[in-house]
Order: C-alpha cells, then sequence, then structure tokens
C-alpha cells in the first residue's frame, strides 16, 4: 500500500499540542485538521477539493456537448431525444471514475517543480490506456443503457480503429486538461493548508568543494544528496556535483542555511518536505518518492523516524 503525504508538514515548533493564539489546536482531532482557520468550519481536503473540481468539469462538458448535439439536430429538423444526453452522460461518469487513478499518477509525477519533463512523458503515455478505459467504460454503460431509455439496442459506431482514434484524440486532451487542473487545486489548497506558517527565509548560498572548484549553491535547489565513496553525490536539478564531504556535515551545512534535510538511507539525504509517498520495496522494505519523481530507498534503520515525521504509519 502507498503511503503518501498530502502536503508538507510545518517544523516541529509549529506542531506543539498546545492550542494556537486563535483557540485552535495545530494537529488533534480530524475536525481540527480540517477547519477553516479561525473559525471551526470544516474545510475539504486537498485531495476533495481537486476530485469536486474536476467532476465539475466533466459534468459542465458533458451538458454542454448534449446541448450543443440537440442545437444541431434541431438546426436539421431532427430530434435528437435523449440520446445526447446518454453519451455524454455514460462519458462523464466513467471520467469521474477514473479521476482516483489520474490522482494517483499525479502524486507520483508531479507535472510541476524538478523532473517535470519526465512527469510530462509518463502522462503523455498514460493517455493510451486512460482513452481505452473511458471508451470500454462508457460503450458497456450504453449497451447497458440503450434498450430501456433509447429502446434500442447500441451499437460503437463505424470501425474501431477509426473510433478509437477518434476518441483518442478527445481524450488526450481532457486528460492533460484535468491533469492540470487537479495540479493546480492541489497546489491552492495546500498552500493554504497552513496559514500561520512564515515564509521561507531567503536562503544563503552554501559553497561546496567539488575538486579544486568551489561550487555555490542555493540550499533549497539541493533535491537530495547520496553517499559515494568518500564523496558525496549532491544534486540541485541539473548534472549532480560530487562533493568531498561526508552525509552528516551536508546536512549539517544546509539546515544552517534554512534547508532542513532528512536522513532516509545511510547512503541517502532528502530535504524533509520533499517526501510525497512511501511504497513497498517488495522485500519487507520501504522506498520513498520524492518530488521530482526519484525513487530512494529506506533503510529499516530510518524508517520508524521517517514515518513519524512524515506523519504516516504501516
Amino acid at each position: 500500500m502507498v503511503l503518501s503525504r498530502s502536503r508538507r508538514r510545518p517544523a516541529p515548533d509549529r506542531l506543539a499540542p498546545e492550542a494556537r493564539s486563535d483557540g485552535t489546536r495545530a494537529e488533534g482531532t480530524a475536525a481540527g485538521r480540517n477547519a477553516a482557520p479561525g473559525d471551526g468550519r470544516p474545510r475539504l481536503s486537498a485531495e476533495a477539493s481537486a476530485f469536486l473540481v474536476c467532476s465539475l468539469i466533466a459534468c459542465v462538458a458533458g451538458v454542454v456537448n448534449a446541448l450543443s448535439v440537440q442545437t444541431e439536430a434541431m438546426r436539421r429538423g431532427e430530434v435528437a431525444g435523449l440520446a445526447p444526453w446518454l453519451w455524454e452522460g455514460t462519458s462523464a461518469v466513467v471520467v469521474i471514475a477514473l479521476l482516483p487513478v489520474l490522482f494517483a499518477l499525479i502524486r507520483r509525477w508531479p507535472l510541476l517543480g524538478p523532473g517535470w519533463r519526465r512527469s510530462l512523458a509518463v502522462h503523455a503515455l498514460a493517455t493510451v490506456p486512460y482513452s481505452l478505459a473511458h471508451v470500454a467504460g462508457m460503450v458497456l454503460l450504453r449497451t447497458l443503457l440503450a434498450p430501456s431509455l433509447l429502446g434500442h439496442r447500441y451499437r460503437f459506431f463505424g470501425d474501431p480503429v477509426t473510433e478509437l482514434l477518434y476518441e483518442y484524440r478527445k481524450d488526450a486532451v481532457g486528460y492533460l486538461i484535468l491533469a492540470y487542473v487537479m495540479t493546480a487545486v492541489l497546489r491552492g489548497s495546500e498552500a493554504r493548508r497552513d496559514p500561520e506558517a512564515p515564509p521561507p527565509r531567503p536562503a544563503t548560498k552554501v559553497a561546496l568543494r567539488c575538486g579544486a572548484t568551489t561550487v555555490l549553491v542555493e540550499p533549497l535547489d539541493v533535491a537530495w544528496a547520496r553517499a559515494a565513496g568518500n564523496y558525496v553525490e549532491v544534486s540541485t536539478g541539473g548534472p549532480p556535483i560530487l562533493v568531498r564531504s561526508t552525509l552528516a556535515a551536508l546536512a549539517k551545512t544546509l539546515e544552517g542555511a534554512g534547508q532542513p534535510m532528512l536522513r532516509v538511507h545511510r547512503s541517502w539525504l532528502v530535504p524533509s518536505y520533499a517526501v510525497t509517498a512511501l511504497h513497498p520495496d517488495g522485500n519487507g522494505g520501504l522506498r520513498a518518492v520524492l518530488t521530482d519523481g526519484q525513487d530512494v530507498p529506506v533503510g529499516r534503520g530510518y524508517r520508524e523516524a521517517i514515518e513519524k515525521q512524515l506523519g504516516v504509519s504501516a
């Protein structure tokens, strides 16, 4: 089972169980976590907000398309009847049913941030099975419902290959639109989740020795660091930098410059907010998924501390 974080967790000093100045608790009951800031009113989670917005888009698109078909039929002097509503309604229902799959893909391969090019390629490939599932689902629903609603059997019109290509063109565009809308809603919801969190202070560049060269790096640009013998490989979005240091020393340097780090393995160091999911590695251990899509091992000796810090449990 994948264990995902829906947001960055605040620093520990803002996670104390004592009451805040507005009378609410930082982390307590589920009601407290989902309450609107300051007034205790319940608030939708980021996932629920994204699901509702994308569902609304699917429904509105279906209504607009059905009305357009009816208008075109009226211009030809015909009566469209319930057919366009059945076609568009079944399409919208299947799209909504596929949203959890799309959500899981967005969490695993984010479309924004480091690694977005690779994520975009993954999502482009995912449009193919998405379209096939969409077509299969709506054809099944139409086959079941058409006899009772329309008085005749439903048939997938024309040549199947031509029809599948026709549907794929629409589904690919629809998939990417929903993916970016979902990403925007998730980011917006998560940004409002902790309004009392102070803005991150400007990071001071840190000097990393790379052979005879000193490289100045923005601490917030560090995506991960990996031990490599007597050196440490540091990734900042470009080619890794080979630094003469230890992971412990590097973590201390970055944390002193405003970048909190998390030791996930004896050979791996990542920003504390960069872990978006934990999943089994198939051998009884865990692996962590980072915001840039990197999949890194989680050492058994670090597992309990990581789960506690991320607020998840196996």
